[in-house]
């Protein structure tokens, strides 16, 4: 995953997780000294949310259907074809005007 993309995630996380923590504190659904605790357990399991559905994405994006998929929205002159089909093999982006 992207530095960026954790640090961002985990510090929005940590800041709800702090929140509800708070929110629960205050409406004295938890004791002040369950806090740290409650804060603590949301935001592994927002990870972990987090980290299925990144998960959940890189299974989807490596299906055959979406590599082809890939392979054909690419502006790089080449389209995926039948292996059966009379058409040169290509290893390589085909530039423009080639």
């Amino acid at each position: 995953m992207d530095p960026q993309l954790k640090s961002y995630l985990t510090s929005a996380g940590l800041a709800a997780g702090t929140a509800i923590a708070t929110w629960a504190s205050t409406r004295g659904y938890i004791t002040p000294d369950q806090q740290g605790a409650l804060a603590t357990g949301l935001v592994t399991l927002g990870g972990a949310v987090v980290a299925f559905a990144v998960a959940e994405y890189k299974r989807r994006q490596v299906t055959p259907t979406a590599m082809i998929q890939s392979v054909n929205k690419t502006d790089n002159g080449v389209k995926v074809v039948a292996a059966t089909a009379p058409a040169p093999t290509v290893n390589e982006p085909i530039a423009a005007g080639k």
